[in-house]
């Protein structure tokens, strides 16, 4: 072979060589820079908004190119994932923050040059328009705040006559919280023998009732949550951020743990709207024969503004109403149920407007069980689904009204020796309240109507008469509602009376 060959072919074998440890360098140098970026950390959107957003890709947002310290960079508008996130108010403050703690609030009324990036630093806000301290580097979190937010969002701290205090979960951000160690659990393996066990912690983000509203003179509480859930306690306790929602925590760390919880209240009443089952029942088991009149949406607040204004002539010659407490929601399915089973929310299934089914025996079906006869006087709708149907009621005489034919049933009902227990259901308190306001004339004028009905029912009966209501009613800009965790909504009249019978 000549020698020119020869050298030829070593050279290429020698480039080939070399190109395959460029490539295979190359590769490798792929291969890393694939593992180092593979992996990209997730950006949560929470605070006072109805949809908590998880941002793991760039992609999921329309991007837009801007240019930075004399560079071009493309990013998300901070205002389009602020939009999705749908704020519950259209005026709050956008938090950012870092994995560092490193935190930046801004107005958010103006987001204008705004932008959300990845890059090398992770998740990075660049503010083009905001001072540079607003941009943060490996963002962890970004919240959403809202300084005036409606009481129905977070969390309420109330008493029998005042709304205390209030809290949202962008709100507590701006609070001081502890971070604290929470017991998970423990497992054990066994090996050879031998056993290895782990106990498991969490560390927690928690704001200390306590440190929020003060609590000095308060020996007990009541929690209520989302679902209905109440758990009496003699010390408030902690809140936990849970993106949109706020969890309450128990002292101890080992009984209660209440997620989307409510509101607290401070020294709650000693009687509750589920007594009204236990004391019928009481009755019925003595061979006494019980007239139940409920009015729906009728405050305590309410009693007394009527009863000092002369407005329920008749209901204040009754012994003085107690003051009870109702059950979150504070609306007419849930109270209603709460009231005739004499089980919270949670325990009865009824939380809500949207239920009817209740899961635990009611005052009707023991009533059976002792061998008694029930009635349920109702409106023109089945409220609840009870062991017995109700007798319903529609506007016969074209006045607008039902409540005239309620209470003339009542009364025939009443008078039927036959029954032993009689529920009667008065709706319009509550409609005048929705329509008028929960102290208007109007309101006040219809319960004067109805305590007129209260008196020729109770006069009639011969037996033990209780009177008491579902839920209150408070004032709004426009007339009144009810639905929320704040002493009008939760607080109600409950009377024990005597009936006589008319001769």
């Amino acid at each position: 072979m000549p020698k020119n060959s020869t050298i030829k072919i070593a050279l290429l074998l020698l480039g080939a060589i070399i190109l395959g440890a460029l490539l295979r360098e190359a590769m490798f140098k792929v291969a890393a820079k694939k593992t180092t970026t593979s992996y990209v950390p997730a950006l949560q959107i929470n605070g006072d908004i109805k949809n908590p957003l998880t941002l793991l890709d760039e992609a999921e947002f329309d991007s837009v190119d801007f240019e930075y310290k004399g560079e071009r960079k493309r990013g998300i508008p901070l205002a389009s994932i602020i939009q999705s996130t749908e704020p519950i108010t259209e005026k709050h403050e956008i938090l950012f923050i870092g994995e560092d703690g490193l935190s930046a609030l801004i107005d958010g009324s103006n987001l204008d040059g705004c932008h959300i990036l990845l890059s090398e630093n992770g998740w990075e806000a660049i503010n083009l328009l905001h001072p540079v301290s607003s941009n943060v580097k490996r963002l962890k979190e970004i919240i959403i705040i809202a300084p005036d937010a409606p009481l129905n969002f977070g969390v309420n701290i109330i008493s029998q006559t005042e709304n205390l205090a209030y809290f949202t979960p962008g709100q507590l951000y701006k609070e001081t919280g502890v971070q604290m160690p929470y017991f998970e659990g423990t497992s054990t393996v066994t090996n050879d023998g031998g056993q290895n066990s782990v106990s498991i912690f969490t560390r927690r983000q928690l704001y200390p009732l306590r440190d929020l509203v003060d609590f000095s003179e308060a020996e007990q509480f009541v929690v209520m949550g989302a679902k209905g859930e109440t758990l009496y306690t003699s010390d408030p306790g902690f809140l936990q951020v849970n993106k949109n929602f706020l969890n309450y925590f128990s002292l101890d760390r080992e009984n209660e743990i209440i997620e989307n919880v409510k509101g607290f209240m401070i020294a709650p009443p000693s009687r509750s709207i589920t007594d009204l089952y236990h004391d019928t029942l009481h009755y019925l088991q003595r061979d006494e024969k019980v007239l139940l009149l409920f009015l729906d949406g009728f405050g305590y607040h309410q009693y007394e503004y009527a009863k000092e204004n002369g407005y329920i002539p008749f209901l204040s010659t009754l012994p003085q109403a107690e003051k009870a407490l109702s059950v979150y929601q504070p609306v007419t399915n849930a109270g209603f149920a709460a009231m005739i089973t004499g089980k919270t929310p949670d325990e009865n299934g009824v939380y809500s407007r949207d239920q009817m089914d209740l899961k635990t025996p009611s005052i009707f079906a023991m009533a059976k069980q002792l061998g008694k006869e029930s009635a349920l006087i109702e409106g023109h709708i089945k409220i609840l689904n009870t062991e017995i149907e109700p007798v319903l009621n529609i506007d016969l005489n074209g006045d607008g009204k039902n409540e005239d034919e309620i209470y003339s049933t009542a009364l025939e009902y009443v008078k039927d020796a036959n029954y032993d227990l009689i529920m009667v259901h008065f709706h319009s308190i509550d409609d005048a309240g929705h329509s008028y306001g929960d102290l208007h004339e109007n309101t006040m004028e219809q319960l004067k109507v109805v305590d007129g009905y209260v008196r020729d029912l109770v006069e009639a009966w011969k037996g033990k008469v209780i009177i008491l209501a579902d839920h209150g009613m408070h004032s709004t800009e426009d007339a009144g509602n009810h639905g929320e965790f704040r002493y009008e909504d939760l607080i109600v009249p409950y009377i024990i009376a005597e009936g006589g019978r008319i001769e």
